[in-house]
Order: structure tokens, then C-alpha cells, then sequence
């Protein structure tokens, strides 16, 4: 296998692969979408994230990070009586990931980022450029 495989940022394509983790956060930080509703805080202020589950195909989700500058603070004191923590997106150079992983011994596929969501603390693959690429993030998807 060594003398035959490609590592994941050897793959030739114009965008260079790489992994990590996802964002690692504290729980607080991870917003349900009735919250949301709650304060009047609409979806273009936050980022959506995986938290839960692990689909084939990320199309939505139930949880968001609120970005800190986005909203009033007022709305973030709301948030913080509520148990709940802004998203300063200077805290992380991280982009969201083209595909997930997720952890954990149960779950054995990969979900394809449709969304451009960050995750939780799963496995992540990064393109640099995410421009013309699907053919490679498909075969990547198909192989993991």
C-alpha cells in the first residue's frame, strides 16, 4: 500500500486536500433553530454546523453558530442568559470542510457538505479551492 497510494494532498487536481478536526467548541456555542426563532436572529447571521447525526448529504441543519458581529448586543446578552455563547469567526482560521467524517466506531460513512457547514469535531477534508472540483469530492465521498 505504501508504494502505491496517494496520500490525500498528493491527489492531482487544482485544489489541494487536507484534514482536521472540526471546531471543537463548547456546547454552549451551538444553537438550535428554535432559539434562533426566539431572539429574531435570522439564519444569514450565523453559520450553519453538524452537530448531530451524520447524513450522506449535509442539506440543512437544526443547529447554527450565531456570528458574534452579525448581531446586535443586545441580542447576544439574550443569548448568554439563555446558556447560550456568540461565534467570534477570529477565533479560528478553519473554512467548512467539503466532506465530514463522522467520530466514532458506529458510524462508517462520510457526509458530502452541500452547505458549507462547519461540524462539531468530526473528521474533516478541506479543499483550497472548491471551484470545479465535484468529481474529486465525489470520489473522495465514494472512497471514504
Amino acid at each position: 500500500m505504501k508504494k502505491k497510494a496517494t496520500t490525500i494532498d498528493k491527489i492531482p487536481t487544482k485544489a489541494i486536500f487536507s484534514f482536521g478536526q472540526g471546531l471543537n467548541l463548547s456546547k454552549s456555542a451551538f444553537i438550535p433553530l428554535e432559539i434562533l426563532n426566539k431572539h429574531g436572529i435570522n439564519k444569514e447571521s450565523c453559520f450553519s454546523i453538524l452537530y448531530e447525526g451524520a447524513p450522506f448529504e449535509i442539506k440543512h441543519t437544526d443547529w447554527y453558530l450565531v456570528r458574534k458581529e452579525r448581531i446586535d448586543k443586545s441580542i447576544a446578552k439574550q443569548l448568554s442568559a439563555d446558556g447560550y455563547d456568540v461565534f467570534d469567526v477570529g477565533t479560528t482560521r478553519k473554512k467548512p470542510p467539503v466532506l465530514i467524517m463522522p467520530r466514532g466506531i458506529s458510524k462508517h460513512f462520510c457526509c458530502l457538505n452541500s452547505i458549507s457547514a462547519y461540524s462539531l469535531s468530526g473528521v474533516d477534508v478541506y479543499a483550497t479551492d472548491t471551484q470545479n472540483i465535484d468529481k474529486e469530492v465525489l470520489n473522495l465521498l465514494v472512497f471514504f
